[in-house]
């Protein structure tokens, strides 16, 4: 079938393209990958494969370890908070020293905290005490269900007795501690102490350290150490500050409104004559006399 000087031949067929086609040698034979190219393309995909694989699981990893990292910081950042937290709501009544002591042990190979404060309603637990703000805290290290050593926060309202059989409420803060050190500012020698004797005295300053992971023997050290210095802003309350005033005195007479008028108020005793100013000068004059 021809077309002006084109030709279009609609049953083209040639050899060279057939599937199907003769060898050199005249057998028909068809197009195939051979043994080898297979093999090398299995072994292509499985590097592949293997190098997918390996980057998810080190992604996989990484999240893991970030996560645990993240939960571990927040742990250490809750522990620490709650120590200083506490510290900064500190009390102390001279009057009742055996109730309001503060107490630092370090005969252990851990510190030992123990002290009274009045500490707000977002503290850990403090929804267990109902309206007892006052409570004596402790802090102390001791093993948990896993063996472990953990910083244990245990509080108890000073003024409630407990049963036999009934312990404060204890939270685990922090487990896998290697360190847990309480020091405290001494002002007569001017240096830090790791000895408190005056239990009926609040300390001015605080230091705190918290020691994470296994000890470096080569550092001679915890893995991770935290420190925190603590300026306690409260004081003793003398035992004269805690007496009752006395009935009789008028309700708001120490305000500071009573406290301006008595300031204004001219007292002139009995058989007192009243001062004259001097001629020349008022009441708000800075003007002086010259003689």
């Amino acid at each position: 079938m021809t077309i002006g000087k084109d030709r279009v031949n609609l049953f083209y067929y040639s050899p060279e393209y057939s599937p199907c086609r003769r060898g050199t040698d005249g057998t028909v034979g068809s197009r195939a990958f051979t043994l080898i190219e297979i093999m090398l393309a299995i072994a292509i995909f499985s590097l592949v494969i293997a190098a997918i694989y390996s980057s998810w699981f080190a992604i996989m990893r990484g999240a893991k370890t970030g996560k645990e990292a993240a939960v571990q910081a927040q742990r250490t950042r809750m522990a620490m908070n709650s120590v200083v937290d506490s510290l900064l709501c500190a009390q102390m009544f001279n009057m009742n020293p055996d109730l309001y002591a503060f107490m630092v042990d370090n005969s252990d190979e851990y510190s030992f905290l123990s002290f009274v404060a009045q500490l707000p309603p977002s503290f850990p637990d403090s929804g267990l005490f109902g309206g007892l703000k006052v409570r004596r805290v402790n802090f102390e290290i001791r093993s948990d269900e896993d063996g472990e050593q953990a910083l244990f926060m245990s509080q108890q309202p000073i003024l409630a007795e407990l049963k036999e059989d009934e312990e404060p409420v204890t939270v685990r803060l922090i487990s896998d501690v290697s360190m847990f050190s309480v020091e405290l500012w001494d002002e007569r020698r001017d240096e830090w102490s790791d000895e408190w004797r005056n239990t009926n005295q609040l300390p001015t300053l605080v230091m705190v350290t918290l020691g994470l992971g296994e000890k470096d023997s080569m550092a001679g050290g915890a893995k991770e150490v935290y420190s925190r210095v603590v300026n306690l802003p409260a004081i003793a309350v003398s035992p004269q500050m805690q007496v009752m005033p006395p009935q009789d005195m008028p309700a708001g007479g120490n305000n500071v409104e009573d406290i301006r008028q008595r300031r204004n108020q001219r007292i002139q005793r009995p058989g007192q004559t009243p001062r004259r100013r001097p001629p020349g000068r008022s009441g708000n004059s800075r003007n002086t006399i010259r003689r």
